[in-house]
């Protein structure tokens, strides 16, 4: 479920940076579903010793994207950033809606399907919600960036070097409180997939 997740999530951005004309990504060899392809060494190594990793940020060329779409390159950057945490919400709406077909599943393996697929939709929603964080180095950095006004963006903008440590004190504060800003949400989320379909 984690690699299904991570590389759903980049093959989306890297698929969507294509569409608004930036092939950069493409000729990276990262418009694909192979895992592989996505991993990085130090986010998995992470992910399995200290219960949180990333994958390898695909590239794109603002230049391209702003060349492709003449005064609408702000919002084309933010759609290329937006597609990977919405990858996530849509894949979790996905995988509640193939669990609606549990009773189809054998018993001796529905137990283990379900669960599977639980965790996948809970993973997808943290996903989402934890990119779209207004933080350097996730997604929401960018979509809020490409969201305000020029001025107001170029300010925000200056905050990007402080934002890998902001994020480390927040997942480290996490792990040791169990505090989360998205908590409310998250729960919000579940609720409407549980009720999907």
């Amino acid at each position: 479920m984690v690699l299904l997740a991570l590389t759903f999530h980049e093959f989306a951005h890297a698929w969507t940076a294509r569409l608004f004309g930036d092939p950069t990504a493409e000729e990276a060899g990262r418009i694909s579903l192979n895992p592989l392809v996505h991993l990085d060494l130090w986010g998995t190594l992470a992910l399995f010793f200290c219960g949180f990793g990333w994958a390898k940020p695909v590239p794109y060329n603002r230049a391209n994207l702003f060349a492709a779409h003449p005064g609408w390159g702000r919002w084309t950057e933010l759609g290329v950033a937006a597609a990977g945490p919405l990858s996530n919400l849509l894949l979790a709406g996905v995988l509640r809606v193939v669990l609606v077909a549990e009773p189809w599943i054998p018993p001796a393996y529905r137990d283990v399907f379900v669960v599977m697929l639980y965790s996948g939709i809970v993973m997808n929603v943290a996903l989402f919600l934890f990119n779209l964080l207004p933080i350097h180095p996730l997604d929401g950095f960018t979509v809020l960036r490409n969201a305000l006004p020029l001025d107001a963006a170029l300010a925000f903008e200056r905050t990007q070097g402080m934002g890998t440590w902001l994020l480390l004190g927040y997942l480290l504060l996490g792990r040791m409180t169990d505090f989360s800003l998205l908590s409310p949400a998250r729960e919000f989320l579940l609720v409407h997939l549980y009720r999907l379909a």
